[in-house]
């Protein structure tokens, strides 16, 4: 499954998605500009690789960006930092998911050096207009 630009979605349709992949054993390629939000649940997958110029956004849990209760947010972070590889959860919980509303991004530059796999080629070509 090749990835191109993907700013996220609902978490739970997410969830549901990455629990199929698994279950598959579906190798995913992340050769975007841009994965955001619920696209960067993708990275905690075995078979996932990235290219090192991608941009991977991140932000907290919340119902489109308006807070959550706290019980809520507490809950859902943990659903989501569980889904990272261990290089990325610690960071998720004690940072990523502080900002709600503008995202927090890392290049797939960094993720590579922290230990996710590169993809090898290049990007999707961009459609022409």
């Amino acid at each position: 499954m090749i990835i191109g630009n993907d700013y996220g979605g609902v978490l739970v349709q997410r969830l549901a998605n990455l629990q199929a992949l698994r279950l598959r054993g579906t190798t995913v390629e992340i050769r975007g500009d841009i994965c955001a939000s619920a696209c960067t649940l993708y990275l905690g997958l075995e078979n996932t690789c990235i290219l090192p110029q991608t941009r991977f956004g991140f932000h907290g849990p919340s119902s489109h960006g308006k807070p959550l209760p706290r019980a809520d947010y507490e809950r859902l972070s943990q659903v989501v930092a569980a889904q990272y590889p261990s290089v990325l959860r610690d960071w998720y919980v004690t940072s990523g998911r502080l900002t709600l509303r503008r995202m927090q991004y890392i290049s797939g530059r960094t993720l590579i050096d922290l230990g996710l796999r590169q993809c090898t080629g290049g990007p999707v070509p961009q459609a022409q207009s």
